[in-house]
């Protein structure tokens, strides 16, 4: 009976380790980034705040004076959904980060995903869930989505999502001994 119960607690404690998980971040509630990453950003009239910070991936918000989206870091490699939030978003005039929250999904404590809500302008009511797949090779975009369930879903299948472009404007601004590709 003993031998059963040790079998038991061991097979458990071994699933959580491998289990995926979901936490929330506010994204008004990120702080200022690093003074050398705010000030590449700012040599574009950009603002920037750091959402999410491991050992693997940053997770930045970004706005213009008009439009806000999240920036990816990943060693000296910054990724940008600028692209499809500001310039691929149809039809819509002014899109922005919500105010709400971001999901940062995890495996084995490794951000592997992040899902975040689109607005148009000041509107509540217009607006759409973007899905960001994050892996050793890159970040990718997933699509669109305007349900919470659909867009886990997106994440979960990468064949669907599309790399994200490098922001080399950004890695050109780095310091020379700071450039080197992990």
């Amino acid at each position: 009976m003993i031998k059963i119960i040790l079998f038991v607690c061991f097979t458990v404690g071994a699933i959580g380790v491998n289990a995926e998980s979901i936490a929330y971040q506010k994204i008004p509630n990120c702080p200022s980034a690093e003074k050398n990453i705010e000030n590449i950003y700012a040599n574009k009239d950009l603002s920037v705040s750091v959402c999410y910070h491991s050992g693997e991936w940053d997770v930045f918000a970004v706005s213009s004076d008009s439009h806000s989206w999240l920036d990816f870091k990943r060693g000296n490699d910054f990724y940008s959904t600028e692209q499809a939030v500001v310039y691929e978003f149809p039809n819509v005039q002014f899109p922005n980060l919500a105010d709400g929250k971001m999901e940062l999904h995890t495996k084995n404590n490794t951000l592997i995903g992040v899902i975040f809500r689109i607005v148009q302008g000041d509107s509540k009511t217009s607006s759409e869930l973007y899905v960001v797949k994050l892996d050793a090779t890159g970040a990718y975009f997933c699509g669109r989505e305007k349900a919470n369930d659909k867009a886990r879903l997106r994440l979960s299948n990468i064949s669907a999502c599309k790399p994200l472009p490098l922001k080399e404007l950004v890695l050109k601004s780095l310091p020379a001994h700071e450039r080197k590709r992990n």
